[in-house]
This record gives structure tokens, C-alpha cells and sequence, in this order.
């Protein structure tokens, strides 16, 4: 009660279905696991009738990997709200990977409306052949495509950005500052946006392929040079600071990034 948004967190899955070389997630859990729709939907029924709280927070890496079962916990929770005032509804809100549009046609946006859905969307770059390399196989028209669904069935939605990764360039970054201009258009129906300096997390496979991709480690994962790019950890906190500054002053976005590793990376002692 002491939350000014109280929510309850719920684990629905464990694992994830892609195998992003930046994450360390697939590391600790080989195997994607989901637990029913019927279970989760019993806990969240559960925990209405022990906390009269109506906010849950999927605590997950993935909420839609298991469709066959993430479509039946949305009927689930469509059908529990329906006819009820807002506060006594259900809302929810889970990580979400983008899909071709065959995955999540309208009537899967309507039902995300009513069962006051927010997707945190790990988009991680808006630079297609980084997105690509670092294994978010989506195309751009899928991306359009999920901005224009939530502006449509006004859902909420997250978008979470991976800044400056070890692969993009100075032009990758100027296209970035770019891309927030041209689709300010969806400030209104995002959360927020959420900008995490590149870390180079260990165990996974962008730690293993360090030394092809030419990157020289410190001693912290936010630590790093691209030793082929020539791109200075001065030049990503000045991109970073600059990112943030136009998503929210010039295109209206809400932004979350960490300043405590930009201090870090400052002081990075790699130059």
C-alpha cells in the first residue's frame, strides 16, 4: 500500500523462445517453460480475493512465447472484466516480442484493450541489421505495424531500447536520433521508453564473441570499446544524454535510463 501503483507480480513463464546473443536469460534457463492459463488465471483470482488488488506484473522474460496458452489467459481476463467498472478489472503487464502481424491480428489487440494489457516490447534496436545480428529477427513493417496496433486499440506499450550497442556506428546512432522524429506521432501510447547502455553480460554469446567483434572488456559489463569502430565510451554517453534529451523534448516521449552506468562507463579508465 505504500506504492503509489500497487501491483502484485505473478510468474507465468521461465526461459525465453529466441536466442538473443545479449542475453543472459536463455544461459540460466535452456528451456522456454509456461504454466497454464488456467493456473495463472486461478492465482490472479487468488490474489484478488486476498489483496482486493486488481494490477499484475507478469515477472517473466516473455509473456507471449506459448500463444495457444497466452491466448486463453487474454479470454481468461476479457471475460472476467466485461461488464465490470475499470477498478474492478484486471489489468496486466509482461514482456512481449514482436511477431509478423499473422501472430497478432486486431482481434488479438482488442482483446489486449480489454484486459488492460501493457507490452514492454524489447525492440532493442530500431537499426534493422544490428536488430538482426543480434537475433530480433522482426523487419521494420513488423515494428510499424505494432505502433500503429497500439495507437489504434490505444494499448500501452513499452518500448525498450538497447543504446549503443557494440555493433552500430556513428550513422547507426544519427538513424536512431532519427527514427524517435518520425514516429513521435506515437508518443501518446507509449509508457515509456526505456534506454540501457549496452552491457556486455557474461556467459552469454556477445561475451564469447568479444574478441570477433573486436571489443576490449573492462571490469564491469557497461564497461567496453569496440577496438574497429573507433567509437569512444565519451561518444556513447554523449549519444545516450543526446537520445534521451530528443525523445522527451522534441517528440514527447517518457523516458527511464540509468545514469548510475553512464557515470560508471564515464570512468571507464579503458582510454
Amino acid at each position: 500500500d505504500l506504492y503509489p501503483t500497487p501491483v502484485i507480480p505473478l510468474n507465468d513463464s521461465r526461459g525465453c523462445i529466441k536466442n538473443c546473443e545479449f542475453c543472459d536469460i536463455i544461459e540460466h534457463w535452456k528451456k522456454y517453460q509456461y504454466r497454464s492459463a488456467e493456473c495463472v488465471f486461478s492465482e490472479m483470482l487468488h490474489q484478488i480475493k486476498t489483496y482486493n488488488r486488481y494490477n499484475f506484473s507478469m515477472r517473466n522474460s516473455l509473456t507471449n512465447g506459448n500463444m495457444k496458452e497466452f491466448k486463453l489467459l487474454l479470454d481468461r481476463i476479457c471475460d472476467y472484466n466485461e461488464n465490470k467498472p475499470r477498478n474492478l478489472q484486471i489489468s496486466w503487464s509482461g514482456y512481449f516480442i514482436i511477431r509478423s502481424p499473422n501472430f497478432h491480428p486486431p482481434e488479438i489487440w482488442e482483446k489486449f484493450k480489454k484486459s488492460n494489457a501493457e507490452l514492454l516490447m524489447g525492440i532493442e534496436s530500431v537499426v534493422f541489421k544490428v536488430r538482426h545480428a543480434m537475433g530480433k529477427t522482426f523487419d521494420d513493417s513488423d515494428l510499424t505495424y505494432h505502433l500503429e496496433m497500439a495507437k489504434k486499440y490505444q494499448v500501452n506499450i513499452a518500448l525498450l531500447i538497447i543504446v549503443a550497442y557494440p555493433t552500430e556506428t556513428l550513422d547507426d546512432f544519427e538513424y536512431t536520433k532519427k527514427w524517435f522524429r518520425d514516429h513521435k506521432e506515437y508518443a501518446p501510447y507509449v509508457s515509456f521508453v526505456n534506454l540501457s547502455p549496452a552491457s556486455i553480460l557474461p556467459g552469454t554469446q556477445l561475451s564469447r564473441r568479444s574478441d570477433e567483434y573486436g571489443i576490449k572488456k573492462g571490469n564491469l559489463p557497461s564497461i567496453w570499446i569496440n577496438q574497429n569502430l573507433k567509437i569512444t565510451p565519451q561518444d556513447r554517453i554523449r549519444y545516450i544524454i543526446e537520445l534521451d534529451k530528443i525523445c522527451r523534448e522534441e517528440c514527447g516521449f517518457i523516458t527511464n535510463y540509468m545514469e548510475q552506468t553512464i557515470e560508471h562507463t564515464t570512468n571507464d579508465g579503458l582510454y
